[in-house]
């Protein structure tokens, strides 16, 4: 997926407001529609810097699996519209993929937000780990 093109309508998923957008391929023969994706912006979601910071690290994780040389992995990600759209400071809240091209479960909608703490220690890394970033990973 190469673009959101903003289609001037709005959506709410949740009780969070979204404006639609298509998914665009461009090619040379000319763009191909992947879908539609309903995008907030991060600050309209409880913690939405956290998840776009999130989905873009997975994102990262997705494109070292995808280049190791372990044979094909399928993802259930259209070209990948998260990263994308957190790279904008937008989420998609809800994407329905282009029938012609996908099947419908590879769609996703959010359905509920819920903010909860979480005692610090359920996050622990076990003895011998240590945190590192994926964009200073390297490949697998």
């Amino acid at each position: 997926m190469d673009d959101f093109v903003a289609q001037g309508t709005e959506g709410e998923f949740a009780g969070i407001k979204c404006q639609w957008h298509d998914m665009v391929e461009h090619h040379r023969k000319g763009d191909r529609l992947l879908g539609t994706a309903c995008l907030a912006r991060t600050d309209a979601i409880a913690n939405g810097a956290v998840l776009a910071a999130f989905f873009s690290e997975l994102a990262e994780l997705f494109d070292i699996a995808k280049n190791t040389d372990t044979g094909p992995i399928p993802f259930p990600v259209i070209g990948n519209p998260m990263a994308l759209a957190a790279k904008r400071e937008l989420m998609a809240i809800k994407v329905a993929p282009n029938p012609d091209l996908y099947h419908a479960s590879a769609g996703m909608e959010v359905v509920t937000v819920l903010t909860e703490t979480q005692a610090q220690g359920d996050y622990k890394l076990p003895d011998g780990y240590h945190r590192q970033g994926f964009s200073s990973a390297g490949t697998l």
